[in-house]
C-alpha cells in the first residue's frame, strides 16, 4: 500500500518494479524494470512517493524482489552523507608503514605513490619507546630537553613529511603495572615536546600503545585491573599531551579484539565501553583493528558485512549517549588475519586478504562524517623480519625478496587492492542495492565517473543493472573484475567494453568496478543532491525477553525527509529468530531475512546489522522505535541507529 508520496521530488527517470505480493526472498520471481523519461511523469504522481522508495531501498518491502539483484546508480543525483560529497581517497588507500618511508628505491616509490596512488597515511611504532630507558629509572625533564635539543640538531636536511602518520608503541615500550601513571605519562610527553621541532615536525596521531588490552595479563595476575590501570594512563597522557603538546592528536585504545557481543556483552563493558568511560573524554579520535579471521581448520570468521557494521554503529551510539555527540574514529589496522599467519609467509592468503580489504573499506566508505583514516594492514618489505639466511617475508608486506634474484626485491599481489581503486575519486552519486549482500558506492567528476559493486556474499550473484547517466555522453568504459578461483589464484582482469551492461554475473566474492570516460563536467550532470544524516538512540544494549516489546527513543533534527531507514543491530544465539516485529512511530515495518555478509555460522553467535527501511517519511522530531522478539529470550538489541534521507534539487 502506498502512504505517501512528495511531487516536488526532482527525478528525471525512475525505474519502476512490478511484482506479485510478498517480501524479498531470493531465487523468487521475475523482475521487469520500466524507465519513464520526466515528462511522461505526470499520470504517475500518485505512485511517486512508492517509487522513491523502491528506487533508494532497491524494492519495495511489500513486493518480491529479486531473481536476480538489482543495483541502480543515479549520476544525476550527487549523495552527501551528513554533508559529505567527495571521495577522500587518504581516508583508505595507505600503507602500514612510517612516513617518510626509507626502504623503498625511487623506482619503487614511482610505483607505489605515483602509479597505484597509495595514499599519504600511515603508521609506525616510532614513539618514545625507541629512546630504549628503563621505565624504572625515567630521565628528568631537564634530561630529556637536552638530549631532545641534541636530537635535533643531528637532523641535517630536515625531514618532510606531510602524510598523516600514526605513531604507536609495543606496551611494553612505556607501560609498567608498578611505575606511577604520571611519572610514564611524564615521560611520554616530553618525548614529543622536546623530540619535534622544525626540522623534525610532528606527527599528526599518537596512539600510545598498541593493542593493548590483549596484552593485559603480560604485567599482572589481574587482567581486569591492569586494563583499567592502562586506560587511566591514556587519560593522564591525554590531558598532558594537550596542554604541553596542543598539535598532536591522541588517538585510543586500538581495539584488537572487539568481540563484544561475546559473555553477553562482558566484552564491550569491560574494553571498550571501559576506555571510553575512563579516557574517552581525552582522546581527539578512538581507534579499532578489524580484522576478518581464519582457524585452524581453514574457517573464515568475518568482521566485514554486518558484524563490522554492528560494531561501528554500538560505538558510534555509546559516544552520543555518553557525550551527545560521536567521536571521530581511526581504523589504524585492517584486513584479515589468522593463527600461525605471522610464522609462515603462504602465496594462497594473499587473496584473502585483498577480499577482506575490498569488503571492509566499502563499508568505511558509508562513514566519512565518522572514520578520518584507515590504514590497511599492507606493510613495506618489512625487513625486521629478515635476518642473516632467513629469506622469509612477512605475510602483509607489499614488497617480497625475488624468488629469483638473490639480492633483488618483487612485489606481492597485495599491490592488487591499489591497482583496483587507484583511479577513483570525485564526488558521490546516488546508489542502491536490493541485496544487502552487494555493497556498492559510485562516484562522478569532469570527465570521470566510477561504480563498484562488491559481492560480499559466498554465493555467485546475477545483477541487473540500471544506470542514469543524464548528459554524460558517455565515450568509454573500462571494466576491472577481481575474484578468487576456485584453486585460491586471484582472477583479475582489466579491459574495455562498449557500454555498461543490463545484466552482469559477480562471482563469489567477487568485484567489479566500471571507470566511465564521459564529456560532460561533473556540475552539468549532478542535478539533484540526496542528503543523509544518522540520529541515534538514547537507550542501547537492550536484553531480549519473549514477547517484551524494547522501546528506543530517537531525537531528529530533520522532519522534511523523503525516505528514512532503521538500522538494528541485534546478538542472538545461532538459530534463533533475527526478525522481530518492529514498529516505528506506531506504524508496523516490514524486517528483511537478509543481511551484508556471510551468515556468521562460525561465530559463536549472531551479530550485526540489520537495515529497515520505513514505510513512508512519518520521520518526527521524537521518534519511537518498537522491537520484540515472540520466539524465545536470549540476546539482545545493541543499537538503534535512525538514517533520514531527503532529495531535492541543487
Amino acid at each position: 500500500m502506498i502512504t505517501s508520496f512528495d511531487s516536488t521530488i526532482p527525478i528525471d527517470l525512475i525505474g519502476m518494479v512490478y511484482y506479485g505480493k510478498g517480501f524479498h526472498c531470493k531465487n523468487i520471481g521475475t523482475i521487469f524494470t520500466f524507465i519513464y523519461p520526466a515528462n511522461m511523469l505526470q499520470p504517475f504522481k500518485r505512485i511517486l512517493g512508492a517509487s522513491l522508495f523502491l528506487w533508494y531501498f532497491g524494492c519495495h518491502p511489500n513486493t518480491y524482489c529479486l531473481a536476480q539483484s538489482r543495483v541502480t546508480v543515479d549520476f544525476t543525483t550527487k549523495r552527501s552523507i551528513d554533508g559529505y560529497t567527495f571521495l577522500d581517497r587518504n581516508a583508505y588507500f595507505n600503507m602500514h608503514h612510517g612516513i617518510p618511508d626509507t626502504e623503498f628505491t625511487d623506482k619503487e616509490r614511482e610505483f607505489l605513490y605515483k602509479e597505484l596512488r597509495i595514499g599519504n597515511g600511515g603508521r609506525s611504532f616510532s614513539g618514545v619507546g625507541g629512546l630504549g630507558h628503563q621505565l624504572t629509572q625515567l630521565p628528568t625533564d631537564a634530561m630529556m630537553r637536552e638530549s631532545g635539543k641534541s636530537s635535533l640538531e643531528k637532523v641535517k636536511d630536515g625531514i618532510k613529511s606531510d602524510g598523516q602518520l600514526i605513531v604507536t608503541e609495543h606496551p611494553r615500550m612505556v607501560f609498567n603495572a608498578e611505575v606511577p601513571l604520571d611519572s610514564l605519562a611524564a615521560f611520554a610527553t616530553r618525548y614529543f615536546k622536546y623530540y619535534y621541532g622544525v626540522s623534525r615536525p610532528l606527527p599528526q596521531f599518537y596512539e600510545p600503545m598498541n593493542e593493548p588490552f590483549v596484552h593485559a595479563r603480560e604485567f599482572g595476575k589481574d587482567p581486569l585491573a591492569i586494563i583499567e590501570k592502562m586506560s587511566n594512563y591514556h587519560a593522564i597522557l591525554g590531558q598532558m599531551l594537550h596542554q604541553h603538546v596542543p598539535n598532536l592528536k591522541v588517538v585510543g585504545y586500538s581495539s584488537a579484539w572487539p568481540e563484544y557481543d561475546l559473555h553477553d556483552f562482558e566484552i564491550w563493558n569491560t574494553r571498550m565501553k571501559k576506555f571510553m568511560d575512563i579516557a574517552g573524554a581525552e582522546m581527539d579520535y578512538l581507534s579499532i583493528h578489524l580484522y576478518d579471521g581464519v582457524n585452524l581448520a581453514g574457517e573464515v570468521a568475518k568482521r566485514s558485512g554486518s558484524n563490522s557494521e554492528a560494531i561501528l554503529d554500538l560505538i558510534e551510539s555509546y559516544s552520543y549517549i555518553k557525550w551527545n555527540k560521536v567521536k571521530p574514529m581511526l581504523i589504524s589496522e585492517f584486513g584479515i588475519t589468522g593463527k600461525g599467519w605471522s610464522d609462515v609467509y603462504k602465496e594462497e592468503r594473499l587473496p584473502l586478504t585483498i577480499n577482506s580489504m575490498h569488503n571492509l573499506v566499502m563499508g568505511f566508505m558509508e562513514r566519512p562524517e565518522v572514520i578520518k583514516l584507515s590504514i590497511p594492514f599492507i606493510t613495506g618489505k618489512s625487513k625486521w623480519r629478515l635476518s642473516a639466511g632467513n629469506t622469509i617475508p612477512y605475510q602483509w608486506c607489499i614488497s617480497r625478496p625475488s624468488k629469483t634474484d638473490p639480492s633483488g626485491w618483487e612485489f606481492t599481489a597485495l599491490t592488487q587492492f591499489y591497482d583496483f581503486w587507484k583511479n577513483v575519486e570525485g564526488e558521490r552519486v546516488a546508489i542502491t542495492s536490493s541485496d544487502p549482500d552487494l555493497a556498492t558506492q559510485a562516484f562522478i567528476k569532469d570527465k570521470k565517473a566510477f561504480i563498484i559493486i562488491k559481492n560480499l556474499e559466498q554465493e555467485d550473484s546475477r545483477v541487473n543493472l540500471s544506470s542514469i547517466t543524464g548528459p554524460m555522453q558517455v565515450k568509454s568504459i573500462v571494466q576491472k573484475s577481481w575474484s578468487i578461483n576456485p584453486d585460491s589464484s586471484i582472477l583479475y582482469t582489466v579491459g574495455k567494453i562498449e557500454s555498461i551492461p543490463d545484466y552482469l554475473d559477480l562471482p563469489s566474492e567477487g568485484a567489479v568496478l566500471f571507470e566511465i570516460e564521459h564529456k560532460a563536467k561533473a556540475s552539468s550532470v549532478t542535478r539533484n543532491i540526496l542528503s543523509e544524516k544518522k540520529f541515534y538512540a538514547r537507550e542501547y544494549i537492550k536484553p531480549i525477553i519473549e514477547g517484551n516489546p524494547l522501546t528506543f527513543n530517537i531525537a531528529s533534527d530533520d522532519t522534511t525527509s523523503n525516505l528514512a531507514e532503521i538500522r538494528l543491530s541485534i546478538a542472538r544465539q545461532l538459530g534463533r529468530s533475527l526478525q522481530p516485529y518492529v514498529e516505528v512511530n506506531g506504524v508496523s515495518q516490514v524486517v528483511p531475512d537478509d543481511w551484508a555478509g556471510y551468515d556468521q555460522a562460525s561465530r559463536h553467535g549472531y551479530f550485526g546489522t540489520l537495515i529497515i527501511p520505513v514505510k513512508g517519511t512519518g520521520i518526527k522530531k521524537n521518534n519511537t522505535v518498537t522491537v520484540r522478539f515472540d520466539d524465545a529470550d536470549g540476546g539482545r538489541v545493541s543499537s538503534v541507529v535512525l538514517k533520514a534521507v531527503k532529495i531535492k534539487k541543487q
